[in-house]
């Protein structure tokens, strides 16, 4: 269990451009194979067949989309993390549900970290 006197990190600006780097921009839903829609960077709750987005606004999705994530990373990553571990884990954890029929953001992540992070901390 992480330190409950650790500051909690949030994604910073630098993360949120790291992510946008590496999700495309869809201003407009497209259907995956696997039959969700997505949208902006990668954004799946409320995406539809027929909705748009500005960059602005695909931004907003994006940070919302990142709450769960940041507060996964803060509960079950028992190390202490910089802001930058924390950005590219948050960027991996992404990355990891973009490619996932699960549910986005936490789900898959879980198991994908916790085998990426406990050997490099020490702990099996």
């Amino acid at each position: 269990m992480p330190d409950s006197n650790r500051p909690r990190l949030k994604v910073s600006r630098a993360g949120i451009v790291l992510i946008k780097s590496f999700e495309s921009f869809r201003p407009r839903a497209v259907q995956r194979a696997d039959g969700r829609w997505v949208i902006g960077y990668g954004h799946t709750a409320s995406a539809r067949e027929g909705l748009t987005v500005g960059e602005q606004d695909a931004e907003l999705l994006l940070q919302y989309d990142l709450l769960p994530v940041a507060k996964a990373l803060n509960e079950d990553v028992e190390a202490a993390l910089n802001q930058h571990q924390f950005d590219a884990l948050a960027s991996f954890a992404v990355s990891v549900a973009s490619t996932s029929s699960t549910p986005w953001p936490v789900s898959p992540c879980r198991s994908a970290w916790s085998a990426f992070w406990r050997p490099m901390c020490g702990r099996a």
